[in-house]
């Protein structure tokens, strides 16, 4: 018992030993920026090389996140503005750029469902106001709300 016990013990050496190396050598746990994930908007290819971490890209899917309760008001809104009444559910996708400071520019409606062009105009408005994570350089993204009637 005691002989396998000293035996799994030096596997695990082993084996350590040989993760450090790669480390060290570049092939495992690089320290460069991460490229940005599929999907993130910045398949185009331009920019001024400077990578974004991924991070950043986790920090701006948690404000579009945090802030679907003020974009669902403008589903109210709409309705409110007399334009007829709404489906009980649909989507909006903007699509806008992200500075370096943070700020919001070029926001658009890509796709909506609604039937008003009030909805709309209102999350443009609304995200157009949004301060954002500072990143290295530009990014050109977008997101999809999901809005309900309350």
């Amino acid at each position: 018992m005691q002989m396998r016990v000293a035996e799994t013990v030096a596997g695990l050496a082993t084996a350590l030993a040989l993760l450090f190396m790669l480390a060290d050598s570049g092939c495992a746990g690089s320290q460069k920026e991460a490229e940005a994930p599929a999907g993130s908007g910045d398949e185009s290819g331009e920019g001024d090389g400077k990578l974004i971490p991924e991070e950043k890209y986790e920090e701006i899917s948690a404000t579009f996140v945090r802030k679907t309760g003020t974009v669902s008001r403008c589903y109210v809104e709409g309705v409110e503005g007399g334009e007829g009444e709404q489906s009980k559910k649909g989507h909006i996708t903007i699509g806008l750029t992200i500075n370096p400071d943070g700020s919001a520019s070029d926001v658009r409606v890509m796709e909506s469902s609604f039937k008003s062009a009030k909805v709309g105009e209102c999350v443009v408005r609304m995200v157009s106001g949004w301060s954002f994570t500072t990143l290295p350089r530009p990014l050109e993204t977008s997101h999809t709300y999901v809005l309900d009637r309350l």
